[in-house]
């Protein structure tokens, strides 16, 4: 049994001796843990072993074989991965929330303009019409198109390894409820919630030179979401209870606390419906 140091690990990985065990990159001690990290990695009997943290990495070091011996691991052919929306006003504290979500559970973090980006100027049919319409014609993409373009993205073998977290998206109850006709259901949708004197507060000092901040486009841009954003959660929330709400006044610790148990309360529910259908 050996505790390895993460600069480390790369090399143990790469080796021929030494393999992933059981769990992957899964704690065996939480395998249902969202939180994916390298950095308390051990040794044992030429596996690899990922803990969460270092109080996890001491209780594996002095019994390892509780935690490995008669331990069913989740089936290989089962992607019990972070599925997750975050939606909110301008300004609220998505990007921030998208991006930890990201760095702690190593889903992939999704803006829908980059996934626009990415496909514009691919060499295919579908990249072809969208070009042929945004950019020939002048016209806006059609819903339907968004969220076809959002399927084929988490389609890719980034997301369906690590899972996915999208930011801004669905903005409407018609773009959630084509998402999930088309079987895109997110398992967490948060919703982070600032009240309007705080989006304007936070975009004063960007008024004259952010165009998404000028007072006449941030005004139609709020009205907007006023509207579809709350519709939307509504959606989820009714058919898949998957809604969380979260005070985006409250410190960033706080807002990313909620989110990653959220997050794991979903995981340990899906794991144990697996483990009973699997093992019963």
């Amino acid at each position: 049994m050996r505790l390895l140091n993460p600069k480390l690990v790369p090399y143990y990985e790469k080796s021929y001796t030494y393999k992933h065990s059981k769990f992957g990159e899964n704690s065996p001690i939480t395998p249902i843990s969202p939180i994916k990290t390298k950095n308390f990695a051990a040794l044992y009997r030429e596996r690899l072993y990922f803990l969460s943290n270092a109080d996890e990495q001491q209780k594996f070091k002095l019994e390892p074989s509780k935690y490995t011996n008669n331990v069913e691991a989740v089936p290989n052919d089962l992607l019990i991965k972070p599925r997750a929306c975050v939606l909110g006003l301008p300004k609220s504290g998505k990007s921030d929330l998208c991006a930890q979500i990201s760095k702690l559970t190593g889903a992939v973090h999704l803006k829908m303009e980059e996934v626009i980006e990415k496909f514009m100027d691919r060499d295919c049919d579908f990249a072809i019409r969208l070009r042929e319409r945004t950019k020939s014609s002048g016209l806006d993409l059609l819903k339907d198109q968004l969220v076809k373009l959002f399927k084929r993205r988490i389609e890719m073998v980034d997301c369906q390894q690590h899972g996915w977290v999208l930011e801004g998206f669905p903005e409407t109850r018609a773009q959630a409820k084509l998402m999930a006709e088309i079987g895109i259901k997110p398992a967490n949708v948060f919703v982070v919630n600032v009240p309007l004197k705080e989006v304007y507060a936070r975009t004063e000092s960007q008024k004259d030179d952010e165009f998404g901040c000028n007072r006449t486009i941030l005004s139609q841009r709020l009205k907007y979401l006023e509207k579809n954003i709350p519709e939307a959660a509504f959606f989820y929330q009714k058919y898949y209870n998957s809604v969380t709400n979260i005070d985006g006044l409250k410190s960033r610790w706080f807002i990313e606390h909620v989110a990653i148990q959220s997050i794991e309360k979903n995981l340990k529910a899906r794991f144990e419906f697996a483990r009973d259908y699997f093992f019963s």
